[in-house]
């Protein structure tokens, strides 16, 4: 239940109260005026006076049955447009927060046991979740590029490339996933969104990802059984090996919750509420048995991959503030992912096969924000993908 649903549900039944009161009352009011009209006009006298003084009372009596059905109808009205409004504000609040991929990202699907998000796995159009069908609407004749975004990212992150992949010939496919779920749930459903399209037409499924994207996918293709639909992919700052980011908050938290002071302890409590997928990004988890079986200690020194890109037509790119080993930034990457992290597959690239293109691309003076929207990345999106314009 979301925290807005008592409060809500409350002004709704408030407003459906007076407005089944009120149309009631008014409703009684005019019957018995109604009545009482007829009754005299039944009953009119023969001493003219008589008559004449219960005919205005006949016509008062009319218009006040009148002003009654205008006043049943305003009432309803003003009623019933207040529930929509109510209605509206609930719509509003739902959009505003629970489906807010921020707060999902760093809060997941809820905070201290209460519901605060609703995004589901879905593809997207045109800024709503649509079916399968939907989604591939248009795409005969046409390559398929499944767009995959990150965390703190939906489709819109895609705007800036859509003439790109369309101008290429591609239809692009854009899904939306819950940022702060473990991976390898958003892998599953990655999987099954790509299984609807491998059942519903014949291409190959190419695709580019980009930051936790790129643990999704891979997290998907480590539950694929048959990868041979599988067209070129792109994986774009991928955290192979975590975010530096979240190791520290997990040490920062795991120190407050040792000092014996209520302060400290309650920021580490609410520390620990940060979403699933944010945990799993320590060291780039992505499978379930993983984030479940090893704890965050347990995770320094291994390697968290699984053999899910070889043998696929696989590229890589990511940025790097500086490349001088020597400047005080180098150690931070892209920003917000550590360059070994960054590099941690980069032997997995090297070992496919030659391209003219090459497997690996490190697009120095990029951050982990600005290389999706750089003149590079567009540049070599064209270069792997204009070569593969037909199904």
């Amino acid at each position: 239940m979301r925290p807005t649903d008592p409060p809500m549900n409350l002004s709704r039944a408030g407003l459906d109260l007076a407005r089944d009161l009120s149309v009631n009352v008014l409703r009684g009011l005019r019957d018995v005026v109604s009545h009482s009209v007829e009754q005299a006009s039944d009953r009119r006298p023969t001493v003219a006076w008589l008559d004449q003084f219960i005919g205005e009372i006949e016509k008062a009596g009319r218009k006040t049955v009148e002003g009654l059905n205008a006043a049943l109808d305003a009432t309803t009205d003003a009623l019933t447009k207040a529930r929509q409004s109510v209605d509206m504000a609930d719509e509003t609040i739902r959009k505003a927060l629970f489906e807010n991929v921020a707060v999902s990202s760093i809060a997941g699907a809820s905070f201290a046991g209460i519901t605060i998000s609703e995004i589901r796995p879905s593809f997207r159009r045109n800024g709503r979740d649509v079916g399968i069908d939907e989604a591939l609407e248009g795409s005969t004749d046409k390559a398929l590029l499944l767009c995959v975004p990150g965390l703190f990212c939906d489709e819109g992150m895609w705007s800036g490339l859509h003439a790109v992949f369309e101008k290429m010939g591609y239809h692009p496919l854009y899904v939306r996933f819950n940022p702060g779920a473990h991976i390898s749930d958003n892998g599953q459903a990655l999987l099954e969104m790509i299984t609807e399209i491998t059942t519903r037409t014949a291409n190959k499924v190419n695709v580019v990802t980009y930051s936790q994207g790129g643990l999704i996918l891979r997290s998907a293709l480590y539950l694929m059984s048959d990868r041979s639909r599988m067209g070129r992919l792109l994986l774009i700052s991928s955290p192979d090996g975590g975010s530096y980011i979240e190791k520290i908050g997990f040490w920062v938290n795991a120190a407050a919750d040792a000092i014996p002071l209520f302060p400290a302890r309650l920021f580490g409590q609410i520390g620990n509420e940060r979403s699933d997928a944010m945990k799993d990004l320590s060291h780039g988890l992505i499978r379930e048995e993983d984030w479940k079986n090893d704890p965050h200690p347990d995770r320094y020194g291994r390697h968290y991959y699984f053999g899910e890109l070889d043998g696929l037509d696989a590229y890589q790119a990511y940025g790097l503030i500086t490349e001088d080993a020597k400047h005080p930034a180098s150690v931070l990457g892209d920003g917000v992912v550590e360059r070994p992290s960054l590099e941690r597959l980069q032997s997995v690239y090297k070992a496919m096969p030659a391209t003219e293109t090459g497997r690996v691309h490190c697009l120095t003076g990029l951050s982990h924000y600005s290389i999706i929207g750089s003149e590079q990345i567009r540049a070599l999106i064209e270069r792997l993908f204009a070569e593969m314009h037909c199904p």
